[in-house]
């Protein structure tokens, strides 16, 4: 009967090893900007755990953007989308809110997201993998070959005219940086 009961045992236990243990996706809760940046950071680091130092972004980028695209997540589309960075989608099929003058599909629409956390690791993606991002992806595989820290403005210059639709933007986000880091310390 013991070796039953431990057969038993045995085999219930296997069933739950072979599942893979997920990290929990942080809830992003935030009452102002310094909470913004904190619930932020945590979905930075949520997002890391899949990824290498060749793949990772900047967190002061990521915030920067943030900050800029969705006013401190008090904007429609990081309220309504889960959109922190005003990404776009051309597929009408994919999830999206439209522009507020628009009630048809024109083309294209604001991608939601389930999760804030989704919209960082989806703009991460993006960064890592868009034809668009190859000289931020060769600058920053420059830098880590060198064994330089990863220069925020260097790599932020290499996003001049494509990741947004101003011409000061990237002056826009070097402004936000200073203001981040004494959130983040």
């Amino acid at each position: 009967i013991l070796v039953i009961i431990l057969v038993i045992i045995q085999t219930s236990l296997n069933k739950y090893m072979d599942k893979k243990i997920e990290a929990k996706q942080p809830d992003f809760v935030y009452n102002n900007s310094k909470e913004f940046i904190e619930s932020l950071n945590e979905c930075i680091s949520w997002q890391e755990r899949n990824t290498t130092i060749w793949q990772n972004v900047p967190r002061e980028i990521i915030v920067a953007q943030a900050v800029i695209e969705s006013a401190y997540g008090t904007s429609r589309f990081a309220k309504e989308a889960n959109n922190l960075f005003g990404i776009r989608t051309y597929n009408e099929k994919i999830p999206h809110l439209l522009i507020e003058s628009k009630t048809t599909w024109y083309g294209w629409g604001i991608r939601k997201f389930e999760s804030k956390c989704q919209s960082v690791e989806y703009l991460v993606k993006l960064l890592n993998s868009h034809y668009a991002y190859e000289d931020f992806r060769k600058k920053r595989q420059q830098m880590l070959d060198k064994e330089q820290d990863l220069e925020t403005e260097e790599l932020l210059r290499t996003l001049t005219g494509i990741f947004h639709t101003t011409q000061d933007y990237t002056e826009r986000v070097l402004k936000q940086i200073p203001r981040i880091r004494k959130h983040m310390q």
